[in-house]
């Protein structure tokens, strides 16, 4: 129910300008890609989709332990997810900058 209150929330904002239904090839070929990922089902294209661009921003934002969070939580259903990992290496790396600057000071 929630996940169809959201689908209808996004429709209600974006539809007219951004969003086209979709047709009935390009939702099959969705959820077998979602399927193919370890993930079926719609809930698999928001994983694979929403908290990966959500870690991006959080990256660059410098909210590092919620981009680690985010990614972890995409790798646990994703397990290989090349662009997820990357930003997870990217947020280590720079996390463990930011501790060794407070220990410099």
């Amino acid at each position: 129910m929630s996940l169809k209150r959201f689908v209808l929330a996004i429709m209600a904002v974006y539809a007219f300008d951004h969003l086209r239904l979709p047709t009935n090839d390009a939702i099959r070929k969705m959820l077998e890609m979602n399927a193919s990922r370890g993930c079926p089902g719609m809930i698999g294209h928001l994983i694979a989709t929403c908290l990966p661009n959500r870690a991006a921003c959080l990256l660059q934002l410098g909210e590092f332990e919620e981009c680690i969070r985010d990614c972890s939580k995409t790798l646990s259903y994703l397990p290989v997810h090349e662009v997820v990992e990357e930003e997870l290496a990217k947020c280590m790396e720079a996390l463990f900058f930011k501790e060794l600057q407070k220990k410099l000071q």
